[in-house]
């Protein structure tokens, strides 16, 4: 069939192609070629909805956002989650906020966004995390949701808020707190009797707060039954007695877990030698850490915790510190040993790993996509036939230790990164480093021969990689 144009492309098909386009400019043009693709761009176009303070005018965005849904319903009941299996959350997420006015003009826009926030019927996701921009109408307006289930919030109220307002939200499946204050932390008891039962993934992220301990997480515990994913953030209080809690009242199996900045006492051998914990984790896909002193001995216990699990994602961070300062070769060949059947995600910040350990990862881990990793430039210059080995392969991100970095520009390292994709025949890659995607151009050769070249451009998707959405300490 010879089509005339591309609005000529039959419209069971437009679905199909309309997936491959992720800038919401695009969207938007798209929504002006013809009624047809209106209805179907649209949705896309406000399922998912991001504003960032580096955003141009991120401020001036959030207003004008919350008055178009105000004032256009049948828009706003686009911003929803509309499959389980689609890769992306539909959500609304709100992460600057014109705090800076009048009290006049700073009560209008909250009336503005309470009544846009209640014709959003269908919103299943909300992410608000800039501190001091939510008020009790903002709450009263997500209750008003009630397909609401997953809730990711700043909890330092300062006075702008009730924290009892939050005991009302009992259906949810997803919290993620950032930042609680005191009073907000101590209406969580209640708040997660109340919404316990249900809740699958509970998530608190704070800069090194007393706030969090392991009496509070032996509160909460029995409360958690159907707990799937935990993960603290910057909490040093607490040990290994608080996460044995949790895990000794779950009922099933937790899939995920991440233990970042917690207490230097907390000990990894006391889950692999409790038979609860075990038990609990006999599940786990996914796992994220701060590495601790002694390196050799933590890496023994967590290659023993992880010794019958099912891990896909494996993620750890440095404290930094020149003795854990590189990953250590035989640790990741035994990771590697257990788990590369299965491994997706290998993620390592602000410690080295040798590109002896990279190359075994990419040629002993057939379902990899996810690789993160830090080494010196001229181990990342040797890296194309070791990425090559990874068929699966869609996001690579090296970071550079600051000493190695020193002298080289940007343009140097784009060279650097063009050079390698360049070599990766019939590489999967998607995404190298920061704020970049990579294309798969097919053009013709002078024979008619079609060919696939890959060559390095901007990272369009308004979604911000996983990776760097909190900076970890």
């Amino acid at each position: 069939m010879q089509l005339s144009s591309f609005a000529d492309i039959p419209i069971e098909l437009l679905p199909i192609v309309f997936q491959f386009i992720v800038k919401p400019s695009h969207l938007a043009t798209l929504c002006l070629v013809n009624s047809t693709f209106r209805d179907l761009a649209v949705s896309q176009l406000y399922e998912s909805v991001h504003i960032y303070p580096w955003h141009n005018e991120a401020k001036t965005r959030v207003v004008q956002l919350f008055t178009t849904l105000r004032d256009n319903a049948d828009l706003a009941r686009y911003v929803q989650k509309l499959g389980e299996f689609t890769p992306r959350h539909y959500c609304v997420l709100i992460k600057d906020f014109p705090k800076a006015l009048s009290t006049d003009k700073l009560e209008t826009t909250w009336s503005t966004c309470t009544h846009g926030l209640k014709n959003c019927v269908n919103l299943r996701h909300c992410t608000w995390t800039r501190d001091g921009s939510l008020d009790n109408a903002i709450f009263e307006a997500l209750l008003h949701c009630h397909k609401l289930k997953e809730l990711e919030i700043n909890g330092h109220h300062d006075g702008q808020y009730d924290p009892e307002v939050l005991c009302r939200f009992t259906r949810l499946n997803k919290i993620t707190l950032i930042m609680p204050s005191w009073l907000v932390i101590a209406q969580l008891p209640r708040w997660i009797r109340e919404t316990g039962p249900a809740l699958q993934y509970l998530s608190i992220i704070c800069k090194a707060s007393p706030l969090v301990t392991d009496s509070l997480l032996e509160i909460l515990a029995p409360n958690l039954p159907h707990l799937e994913h935990l993960s603290l953030l910057g909490c040093p209080k607490v040990t290994h007695s608080g996460i044995l809690a949790v895990l000794s009242a779950n009922r099933g199996t937790m899939r995920g877990l991440g233990l970042e900045g917690l207490s230097p006492n907390l000990d990894v051998a006391k889950f692999a030698s409790s038979h609860q914990a075990l038990s609990t984790l006999s599940g786990l896909s996914s796992l994220t850490m701060t590495v601790q002193r002694p390196l050799n001995t933590w890496t023994e216990n967590v290659l023993n915790l992880l010794r019958e699990v099912p891990l896909e994602l494996f993620q750890v961070y440095s404290p930094g510190g020149e003795d854990v300062s590189v990953l250590p070769d035989d640790f990741c060949f035994s990771l590697v040993s257990t788990h590369g059947p299965r491994l997706k995600r290998f993620s390592v910040h602000r410690m080295r790993v040798t590109l002896n350990a990279v190359d075994n990862i990419c040629s002993r881990c057939p379902k990899l996509e996810q690789l993160f990793i830090v080494m010196r430039r001229s181990e990342m210059q040797l890296l194309a036939p070791v990425l090559a080995k990874a068929r699966k392969l869609r996001s690579v991100h090296v970071n550079f230790p600051l000493d190695a970095g020193t002298g080289v520009n940007l343009l140097q390292i784009q060279a650097d990164v063009q050079s390698i994709l360049s070599e990766c025949s019939g590489s999967s890659v998607m995404q190298f480093g920061c704020n970049t995607r990579v294309e798969r151009e097919v053009v013709r050769g002078g024979n008619g021969e079609l060919r696939v070249e890959n060559r390095l451009a901007r990272y369009e998707s308004p979604e911000v990689p996983e990776q760097f959405l909190v900076l970890r300490a």
